[in-house]
């Protein structure tokens, strides 16, 4: 069965919004948005619904995300995931948690960054694995994948046009991420309506050949610079650039996640069409 925790992570990557640099952030606490994600393999199942909101705390934000398969699949392969990071008004990020049960596997972590945002600590537990304390550094800053969500939402679109660089703690890997704007595009959004949209497309792999025991400076591994990109993902283009719509391919099938409600956002949706 596949790991919904693995690829929900990832897959919040690729629903990251990215919005034109402002002076305000383009986001504020209340600000909320709920999911659903698909598998598609010969028919389409709705799986897991996901519930994202942003909050403030002793001046940091912090952003929590609860996913929940539906209830026909809960007999199936029950997720209960709950992820949660907290990161200053400048995107540094400060602390995250991760803690994931589904059917019979259950995982907690914990990631620590130190003052300046230039290593991290993980402290994990998994069913059936041993305890894990380990502490990551690298000369690019490593993020955990919702306060790339976030930071992305103050880049300016037009600065992507060729893929840029970001690396990524997931479960207890380095994954180097690339990404780039594709172009603007209108598509239609099952539950939410035409929506104006920017296209992104994104490559991701897993770091490989580096030992954290022995405090190893890792760079970019150019040997994967022109990996095919392969996952695509929509915004809206206003000044929320809400996600809207995802695709990722799998060995078998597809994974597609798409938004189905709003509430809180500091714009209005003004690229949701009327008509």
């Amino acid at each position: 069965m596949i790991r919904f925790s693995r690829i929900a992570l990832l897959l919040l990557l690729v629903l990251a919004p990215i919005c034109s640099q402002a002076q305000e952030l383009p986001f504020r606490a209340g600000e909320c948005a709920d999911l659903i994600i698909n598998y598609r393999y010969g028919i389409k199942a709705d799986i897991i619904r996901a519930r994202m909101e942003l909050s403030e705390e002793e001046g940091d934000f912090r952003a929590s995300i609860v996913a929940n398969t539906t209830k026909f699949w809960d007999s199936v392969y029950r997720v209960r995931d709950t992820f949660s990071c907290r990161f200053t008004p400048a995107g540094k990020p400060v602390s995250y948690l991760r803690h994931v049960n589904e059917g019979d596997y259950w995982a907690k972590a914990l990631c620590t960054w130190n003052a300046d945002a230039s290593g991290l600590r993980l402290v994990g537990d998994k069913r059936n694995r041993p305890h894990r304390d380990t502490t990551y550094a690298d000369p690019l800053m490593v993020r955990d994948i919702i306060n790339l969500i976030y930071h992305l939402r103050t880049v300016d679109p037009e600065t992507m046009t060729e893929p840029v660089p970001y690396l990524l703690i997931v479960d207890k890997d380095l994954i180097d991420a690339r990404i780039r704007f594709v172009g603007r595009e209108e598509k239609k959004i099952s539950g939410l309506g035409v929506v104006n949209t920017l296209k992104y497309a994104a490559t991701m792999y897993t770091r490989k050949g580096y030992s954290v025991e022995e405090n190893t400076q890792y760079t970019l591994d150019a040997t994967n610079a022109d990996a095919k990109e392969k996952m695509f993902f929509w915004f809206s283009d206003d000044e929320n650039r809400l996600p809207v719509f995802f695709t990722l391919p799998l060995s078998v099938g597809s994974i597609n996640g798409r938004t189905v409600g709003f509430g809180g956002l500091l714009y209005p949706l003004s690229a949701l069409r009327e008509d």
